[in-house]
């Protein structure tokens, strides 16, 4: 029941940040994947949970933990808890919790193999989160742009 609860709200979540940098940010497809690492994030987890649901395998989800705790968990400690940077840090909460559960539910149902598999088919998002690293370290100042974020920049009060 968690699950799908956690699967409707992170559905959601990408629903309205892909409205936000494809139709309010006019974002590329590529830019789109680069600076909302998120929703593949998620969309890996939510196929996981499918998959399991249909074939009572968990590998994927368990393959989606790592871009979901370093996207998700690491967003918690990045981005503002301010104005408008709450919703995504909403999607940065949903997705440490989908990463919490899918661990919690591997020693409820002593899944280790299953779990352990996942985790190597996990490491295969190294790349994609590497060379999004890379770009966003190339491109400060679109990233800027399209995060609405001041990286680096203090406010200086009078």
């Amino acid at each position: 029941m968690i699950e799908w609860i956690l699967v409707i709200l992170l559905f959601l979540m990408v629903i309205g940040s892909t409205q936000f940098f494809l139709v309010q940010m006019k974002a590329t497809i590529k830019e789109w994947l680069i600076f909302n690492a998120c929703a593949p994030s998620i969309f890996l987890w939510i196929l996981g949970v499918f998959i399991e649901k249909i074939f009572h395998l968990r590998f994927l989800m368990h393959s989606a933990i790592i871009p979901l705790t370093f996207f998700g968990t690491q967003g918690l400690f990045i981005f503002p808890w301010k104005g408008m940077d709450i919703i995504p840090q909403i999607s940065h909460i949903f997705m440490t919790l989908a990463s919490i559960l899918t661990v919690f539910q591997t020693f409820v149902l002593n899944d280790f193999k299953q779990a352990t598999i996942g985790f190597l088919f996990g490491l295969l998002t190294f790349p994609f989160i590497s060379i999004q690293q890379n770009y966003c370290a190339r491109n400060p100042e679109k990233l800027k742009k399209m995060l609405g974020l001041s990286f680096g920049e203090e406010k200086k009060e009078k």
